[in-house]
């Protein structure tokens, strides 16, 4: 788990990286400085990586909510299917 500082220590450094949070959740950091949260789904064997907002304009807080929800949503059209 990472602290704000950390993650803000992590942007600064201007090195492209991912930092994992768990669950399909990963902050993706670009040389430019950029922070972008995005969630790596698996579906029907396939991964996929959907873009969920930037950091800091969204907090990790927020952002685990929405790749809860995003989750849900993907494994509930996987079972209707």
């Amino acid at each position: 788990m990472y602290s704000s500082d950390e993650i803000d220590d992590a942007i600064r450094k201007g090195i492209s990286q991912r930092l994992s949070f768990g669950k399909g959740l990963y902050l993706r950091i670009s040389p430019a400085g950029t922070a972008t949260w995005t969630i790596k789904i698996k579906k029907q064997g396939r991964y996929f990586n959907y873009s969920a907002g930037h950091y800091p304009e969204l907090s990790l807080k927020q952002a685990r909510e929405i790749a809860d929800a995003f989750s849900q949503q993907i494994s509930l059209r996987i079972e209707k299917a």
